[in-house]
């Protein structure tokens, strides 16, 4: 047996190797070549003391078996390293396809969703899950990515155990937090009961720490069974959690400074309202009240703390019917005191941190370090949900709180108090615009604080000039903003900080896309030449980046001022937080070549600072000293940092004033276009005749969007077609009458345009038209279409059609607008056209069935004037003739057979006699007069169209009869007779049956 197993193993070894399974390297990996060769010594000293009694075959497969140990000792490690060797660059090339899908992503949701779907393809996992904290204790799933056939978990708001560790301080100690079998070591009934939920039998779990802070967590599940983790999966993890950290921090930044600057409008407006006031108490009062209104929300506090972490609330705004905590202080002086803070752990005077045992610091114990850590926004959607103890959930209730959002104010560094803004009627879900416009405004209460205090504080001389100071580069920052001329801000601002750091020259430089630039601005001093006019006569200044240069702006060890802007993308310059200080050239480590580019410019010391627009490089601020060194203190560093931001701001808010400008002129242009809709529709509305419906509206629409042609096109039945109107600016072929027939639509019954969707070409020839119908359009000359349904109801009856001949036309979203709008006016037309035409017949009808009725009673009446039957029929076959305008009207008589005889006709003429002509009819002899016993007319439109027996048709062809009306004539209860008329319609069975 031993030897079978042997022979088995070795035969997987070979074809595992063969093969290039990847269980080979584990294979390997297992086996010790040692312990093998001793086992087969072994085996043979064994077999050595049985002696002679064996087999001679068996000693033959020892020997071979000694052999193939032998080999395995010298192969294994080759095997094993190709093995590992594939391994890590599968691994590492699959990593670096992810890292590259995340680095492409534009938004955040999108960044999230590739992660977690390139996670699980990565790792072949059940699940892969970012779940983002909402409180210490509480997140919600914001993506996954799953197999199918699982619960899913996203948008669930789900207690933080449920990934293994109860809270986000736990997450941020342990780094790793690894279930390879969730039921062996859950802590609690209510995490078993989650895991359950989510099928979850397997979990990893890494926080994703952004600022110092954990943001969140990225969690691969296994849901189909138990899974042991590899160290080689935490380490992948990392990686793509460094990734994600790096875009989240990209993309959220990007979005935090939109938001500041769409909100800054906002504050804007809203501080506009507010009257001025002396009276700080007043003001404060006044911004609550705009922030309520302008948020809807129950109530908005400003909660000022004291040295010793006591409070009062010293402005309020309530809505009507609650309760307003300004007087309710007044009244339960806990509120006002400290020793509400030491309440169970209840703290923050209701006004935000979660009551947990981790995170319920006091203020007092903690000096407001919580608010202080991260100058943090508290917001809570619903207190119910966010995990609040019991008796926190109390303190809300006593005051009426379900939902708020909280952020400090700061007085320089210390906490000076908070801004609460809260919703008692319900859960509210707060958005990042409105948390973003309250955090501007507790920035502003701060710049408002330290101004207040500022008065009495800076007694000192030195103070006082940090004072003067900075209400210096305050104002020449104020004046940038109230610019919104780029040229005259960069006409102004080199002068202003030249002025005001007393340099000898002050430069702004743009960069363009490929790194190279030119200066833009400059203020120098007369005795110094003007790099301005430089760089027209030294091209250096213009041209891309040398190893030599770093635009004469560079760095001070030649490890940074020797690399290409270019190939680092602005290199150190690249965010607003790095700025670069030389204080004399010759004392920095610069290259030789580099000083030889700085005394060409003169330059001895300067102060660079970047200028970022929208998260990019746009240019440099710099500041030179040429006369000597110069020891730039760090409030210079600081005015030159602050205005080169601020330039950046002004860079932005020109470019998004632009961008409103531009929305303006469209949001204008659309206001006309839509005045000139009304306008055309009222016209429409003014007459019922379509066919001037039609001209009105092609005139109209044409001119107003000024295209060379417009058309309307009428489908038949059959879906094909005829251009009906056309209204076009000359020279061109004409559409009308052309017989332009498209199979297409023929083919699919309209096919798109039933479903009312526009069909927009800007150019035939790259709008993936069919060869056939590019050269249909270029028969009549069109380069570029918009075309539209005219519904009928719910039935395509045509087409609006716009046409562009000289050349493509890019079809606004507007435009398409106008022109459906105007379709459906037509199909409106349409419908009340067909309805006046309905109400017409229809009263042709009515007045003609009046007429009838009208002159039925006449005949009645001339009929009860005798009592002679033949005076009767005769009189009663004439007139009915003459009123229903038939060529014949008959009466026939039954016999007690149920044959019959005509006995009275009256006809126009020059048809053959039926009365005398012996006519018996063999069917109403066998049925005894048929469906005429019943009193059932027979009414025959089209004798060839009705069903009739082949010998009935011959005996009315042979009087010459097409059409027929037949009724039943009762004597009392017998029937005796019936009344016939030839070639009528049947609106005149009433008449023959009355």
């Amino acid at each position: 047996m031993v030897l079978q197993d042997f022979e088995q193993t070795k035969q997987i070894f070979d074809s595992q190797s063969k093969n290039g399974d990847v269980k080979t390297a584990e294979f390997i990996s297992h086996f010790e070549p040692q312990q093998a060769f001793e086992l087969v010594n072994g085996i043979k000293a064994d077999l050595q003391q049985i002696g002679d009694s064996l087999k001679p075959e068996v000693h033959q497969k020892v020997l071979l078996l000694e052999k193939w140990v032998q080999q395995l000792q010298t192969g294994y490690p080759s095997h094993l390293a190709v093995a590992c060797e594939q391994h890590v660059k599968q691994t590492r090339q699959k990593l670096f396809t992810v890292l590259a899908q995340m680095r492409q992503t534009e938004n955040v949701d999108t960044l999230l969703r590739t992660t977690v779907t390139e996670v699980r393809k990565l790792l072949q996992v059940d699940r892969a899950l970012i779940y983002r904290f909402q409180s210490e204790k509480h997140g919600t799933v914001i993506a996954e990515s799953m197999v199918v056939g699982f619960t899913p978990s996203l948008g669930e708001s789900l207690s933080a155990i449920a990934f293994g560790c109860e809270n986000r301080q736990n997450y941020e100690q342990q780094q790793v937090v690894v279930q390879e079998d969730v039921y062996e070591k859950v802590k609690s009934a209510y995490q078993l009961q989650l895991l359950k939920h989510f099928q979850v039998q397997a979990s990893l779990n890494l926080p994703i720490v952004i600022d110092g802070q954990v943001w969140g967590l990225l969690a691969i599940q296994q849901c189909s069974g138990s899974r042991q983790w590899q160290e080689a999966e935490v380490s992948l993890l990392n990686q793509i959690i460094t990734e994600l950290r790096l875009n989240l921090q990209t993309v959220e930044l990007l979005t935090q400074r939109k938001q500041e600057a769409k909100q800054e409008k906002v504050l804007a407006q809203i501080l506009e309202r507010i009257p001025p006031s002396s009276d700080a108490s007043v003001t404060l009062g006044n911004i609550t009240q705009e922030l309520r209104q302008f948020l809807k929300a129950d109530r908005v506090i400003v909660y000022r703390l004291n040295p010793d972490w006591s409070g009062a609330f010293i402005a309020e705004s309530v809505a009507s019917g609650w309760v307003a905590l300004m007087q309710e202080q007044e009244k339960d002086v806990s509120l006002r005191s400290k020793d509400k803070l030491d309440y169970e752990r209840c703290t923050v005077k209701m006004l935000g941190n979660l009551a947990t045992l981790d995170t319920d610091t006091y203020l007092r114990d903690t000096q407001g370090k919580d608010f202080v850590k991260h100058k943090a926004i508290k917001r809570v959607d619903d207190i119910y949900t966010a995990g609040f103890s019991d008796c926190y959930i109390k303190t809300q209730e006593k005051f009426q709180s379900r939902a708020y959002i909280i952020t400090p104010i700061f007085e320089g560094e210390q906490l000076w108090g908070l801004l609460g803004v809260y919703q008692n009627s319900g859960p509210r879900r707060w958005q990042d615009s409105e948390a973003t416009l309250l955090s501007l405004v507790s920035q502003r209460f701060s710049t408002i604080l330290k101004q207040a205090d500022a008065a009495a504080v800076l007694k000192l001389k030195s103070e006082q000039l940090v004072a003067e100071r900075e209400r210096i580069v305050a104002d020449a920052i104020d004046r940038i903003r109230q610019l919104s001329d780029m040229n005259i801000i960069f006409k102004t601002t080199p002068s202003e900080v030249r002025s005001l750091l007393k340099a000898e020259r002050v430069v702004i430089y743009r960069f363009n896309p490929d790194w190279s630039g030119e200066y833009v601005a400059e203020s120098v001093s007369s005795e110094w030449k003007s790099l301005m006019q430089e760089q027209f006569n030294n091209s250096i200044l213009r041209e891309n980046i040398s190893e030599c240069s770093a635009k004469i702006l560079g760095g001070g060890r030649i490890s940074i001022a020797d690399t290409y802007l270019q190939r680092t993308k602005g290199g150190q310059f690249s965010t607003k937080t790095n700025f670069r200080v030389v204080n004399d050239i010759y004392q920095a480590g610069f290259s030789p070549c580099y000083i030889e580019i700085l005394e060409r410019l003169q330059a001895r010391a300067y102060i660079i600072t970047p200028i970022v627009k929208g998260g990019r490089l746009w240019g440099l601020l710099a500041t030179y000293q040429n006369s000597g060194p110069r020891d730039w203190q760090e409030h210079e560093i600081k005015v030159l940092t602050e205005i080169s931001n601020q330039l950046g701001i002004a860079l932005q808010q020109t470019e998004y004033l632009k961008q409103l400008q531009e929305q303006a002129t469209q949001i204008a242009l659309a206001a006309e276009q839509e005045r000139a809709v009304v306008k055309v529709i009222d016209k429409i509305r003014q007459t019922s005749d379509i066919d001037t419906i039609f001209k009105t509206a092609t005139q109209e629409i044409r001119k107003l969007l000024s295209v060379e042609r417009l058309t309307i096109y009428k489908f038949r039945p059959d879906y094909f077609g005829d251009f009906v109107v056309e209204s076009e600016s000359g020279g061109w072929p004409k559409l009308v009458g052309s017989g332009w027939e498209d199979p297409y639509l023929n083919e699919h019954q309209g096919g798109r345009f039933r479903n009312n969707e526009p069909f927009v070409i800007d150019d035939i020839y790259n709008g993936n038209l069919d060869d056939c119908h590019i050269e249909a359009l270029e028969v009549f000359g069109v380069k570029s279409c918009l075309v539209v349904s005219i519904m009928q109801g719910e039935k395509l009856w045509g087409l609006l059609s716009a046409f562009q001949h000289t050349g493509p036309r890019h079809w606004e979203e507007g435009e398409t607008k106008i022109l459906m709008q105007i379709a459906s006016r037509l199909g409106i037309a349409l419908q009340q056209a067909e309805y006046l035409k309905q109400l017409q017949e229809q009263a042709t009808q009515i007045a003609k069935a009046a007429e009838q009725e009208r002159g039925a009673a006449k005949v009645i009446e001339k009929i009860r004037q005798t009592s002679d039957i033949d005076t009767i029929f005769r009189t009663a076959t004439q007139e009915i003739r003459k009123l229903l305008g038939v060529e014949r009207l008959t009466i026939y008589k039954f016999r007690p057979d149920y044959f019959g005889d005509f006995v009275v006709e009256s006809e126009s003429g020059g048809w053959p006699k039926l009365v005398g002509s012996a006519w018996e009819d063999p069917y109403l002899n066998e049925r005894q007069g048929g469906r005429f016993r019943n009193n059932e007319p027979l009414v025959v439109g089209d004798i060839y169209n009705a069903n009739l027996t082949d010998c009935h048709i011959e005996a009315l062809e042979a009087f010459g009869v097409k059409s027929c009306l037949v009724v039943s004539i009762f004597q009392g209860e017998n029937f005796g007779a019936c009344c016939q008329r030839f070639n009528t319609a049947k609106h005149g069975i009433g008449k023959m049956v009355k």
